[in-house]
């Protein structure tokens, strides 16, 4: 795993050593207070509450996609296993999920609401390589984010992986999918032109040569 070292140059160079660990319900209050800032991500709800567990926080994201984000309590937790257990609740659970955004935004704006990337991102002082190698096997949309704060003002997020996943959709949509002629985006690429199909390989390539 990389190594991160943050220099302050004002004045003298001199590098900056992490601090204590934030507490994780001190953790967990800065993020919710500032999420939308931290991950793009309108907080909903702190500890909700569901059958056999709680999720930290949840929100939905700018692409009004549902996000679940958990704090690592302690080294022994496995974070990766509690936040695949409370995605696939959610999914079976939507109409849990759209009572809380109606909550928060009104009724019309549920119909906005995307199931096809559903997110969990784990926030934690750190992570194994066993993590990111589970993560990276899996194939699901999960988001390892190690923090490190710094004196009483700096905080840094360093975003361990980026999850590339096909879209979540369950049996049921897929009959929904299916009686209205759904295509899929491959199928799609492929009744397009030549000129749209070479404008397309053009933004790919110029999007993943940006990096994570």
């Amino acid at each position: 795993m990389s190594e991160i070292k943050l220099f302050s140059i004002k004045n003298d160079v001199k590098q900056l050593i992490p601090s204590e660990v934030l507490l994780e319900k001190e953790l967990q209050n800065l993020i919710e207070d500032n999420m939308e800032k931290f991950f793009g991500v309108r907080f909903l709800k702190s500890e909700y509450v569901i059958t056999n567990g709680r999720m930290d926080s949840i929100g939905i994201d700018e692409n009004n996609c549902p996000v679940i984000v958990e704090y690592k309590r302690s080294s022994n937790e496995n974070i990766i296993n509690q936040g695949l257990f409370y995605l696939d609740w959610l999914l079976d659970h939507k109409d849990a999920f759209h009572m809380l955004v109606a909550e928060k935004y009104g009724y019309e704006y549920v119909k906005n609401i995307d199931w096809s990337a559903p997110c969990v991102i784990c926030i934690a002082s750190n992570f194994t390589r066993y993590d990111i190698h589970a993560i990276n096997q899996m194939q699901k949309n999960i988001k390892l984010v190690k923090y490190k704060k710094y004196s009483n003002d700096l905080i840094l997020f360093e975003h361990l992986n980026s999850p590339k996943v096909e879209n979540i959709v369950h049996q049921k949509d897929l009959i929904s999918r299916k009686n209205n002629n759904y295509k899929t985006h491959v199928e799609k690429l492929k009744t397009v032109s030549e000129k749209i199909n070479i404008l397309y390989d053009s933004i790919c390539n110029y999007i993943e040569s940006l990096g994570d």
